[in-house]
């Protein structure tokens, strides 16, 4: 199970909240004995992009030898 409030790594592209493969958020909430979780997406500013529940197999933590890339919002 991820804890809340951990980074993650999106490893899958979801169209439908405009977000990629690569995007970083933040655990809010977990489902299902850890199957499911509320990521927040945030912009550099702060402010939350977007909140997209995903299964455990659509992200991946984020580790200290993972690289931060920004991207322009579309």
């Amino acid at each position: 199970m991820i804890p809340e409030f951990s980074q993650v790594i999106l490893a899958v592209d979801l169209p439908d909240k405009l977000l990629q493969k690569g995007d970083v958020g933040v655990v809010v909430q977990s489902f299902e004995e850890g199957n499911g979780y509320a990521v927040e997406f945030f912009k550099l500013d702060g402010s939350t992009f977007t909140e997209a529940t995903v299964s455990a197999n659509q992200i991946l933590i984020a580790g200290k030898n993972h690289l931060l890339h920004v991207r322009e919002l579309v």
